[in-house]
């Protein structure tokens, strides 16, 4: 799994390779729907981890 904040740089790229994605959007500022996955903290990403 990928994991960054930039939707150009850290999701479009590993999702062209078949990499799963979490985007970190701190601003809430929008919904993509390229991504597998969207938090607005990092801490949060503990919560599919743990499954």
């Amino acid at each position: 799994m990928f994991v960054g904040d930039s939707l150009t740089d850290d999701v479009i790229g590993p999702k062209s390779v078949g990499m799963k994605t979490a985007l970190v959007d701190r601003a809430k500022r929008s919904s993509f729907a390229e991504q597998d996955y969207t938090f607005t903290e990092l801490a949060d990403l503990l919560k599919i981890t743990e499954l």
